[in-house]
């Protein structure tokens, strides 16, 4: 009985510290020259700060471009369920996201905005979790479409 006690605490510390040392968790910050964006795509700045585990995801997303600053967040799981995302300044049309997570350094990710697909998007983390990388695809009016490869840098914490 006690054997399973301390192996039932072992088997806990290891996936507290898996969480902790999630590939996708950190700080990340945009790096345009790396980048290819979607024509359309006026981004001037993009920090994600990520906490992750093998369930769930939370975001938080400070983006700046033509318009101006913008915030985004929000908390989901892996369930490919849409979640609602928090946008300051508001958006008169909710948006949502939904994800799935696709192995350990990968998840994909697909936006909605007032019920309508506005952006697909995988997203990947280097073997060193140094650097991501999201291929996407952007839904424009008129049933046209885009593609973009965003590279963001891990920052120190």
């Amino acid at each position: 009985m006690r054997a399973l006690r301390i192996m039932s605490l072992l088997l806990l510390f290891l996936v507290v510290a898996f969480a902790a040392d999630n590939p996708l968790s950190g700080t990340w910050k945009l790096n345009l020259e790396k980048s290819k964006l979607a024509a359309s795509d006026q981004t001037k700045s993009d920090v994600f700060h990520i906490k992750a585990d093998d369930k769930s995801i939370s975001l938080q997303e400070e983006q700046t471009d033509d318009k101006g600053s913008h915030s985004f967040s929000v908390e989901a799981k892996y369930d490919g369920k849409e979640y609602p995302i928090k946008v300051d300044p508001p958006d008169p049309s909710p948006s949502t996201a939904a994800y799935k997570r696709v192995g350990t350094h990968e998840f994909t990710a697909t936006l909605k905005q007032g019920g309508k697909i506005i952006l697909k998007g995988t997203t990947t983390v280097s073997k060193d979790a140094q650097t991501s990388t999201v291929k996407y695809t952007t839904y424009l009016e008129g049933g046209k479409t885009e593609t973009g490869t965003a590279v963001y840098d891990k920052q120190p914490d």
